[in-house]
């Protein structure tokens, strides 16, 4: 993926210094800092983060659209063709039963036949 340019390598020093920057005026954790450092200097950079509050926090630096979370990334999927309604469905039972913090959604927040597998 490095090779595609699809992954790269972001400079250790920047970064520090962004973090340290925007932690005087941002009250969030380091991992959602370091997401909205690279995300102010890259434009074509998107984040995901589970975290609602950080969420609402960088979208209002980096824009709406740049900013999801894991239900958002299970309907991309979806629209992707990567995965049915229906697994996308399964795939957030699934990571409720295992302790995420999620919404309950409707099994057609994900597409239409989105009804679990059994």
């Amino acid at each position: 993926m490095i090779a595609d340019g699809a992954l790269g390598f972001v400079d250790e020093e920047w970064v520090l210094a962004e973090v340290v920057a925007l932690a005087t005026s941002r009250n969030l954790g380091l991992g959602e800092l370091e997401c909205l450092a690279y995300a102010i200097r890259d434009s074509d950079a998107l984040v995901c983060c589970d975290d609602f509050r950080a969420r609402t926090i960088i979208a209002r630096e980096i824009g709406e659209g740049r900013v999801t979370g894991s239900m958002g990334l299970l309907r991309q999927c979806v629209l992707a063709g990567v995965l049915s309604a229906a697994e996308a469905f399964d795939c957030y039972h699934r990571m409720r039963a295992a302790g995420a913090y999620l919404p309950e959604v409707p099994s057609s927040y994900f597409g239409d036949h989105a009804e679990p597998q059994v």
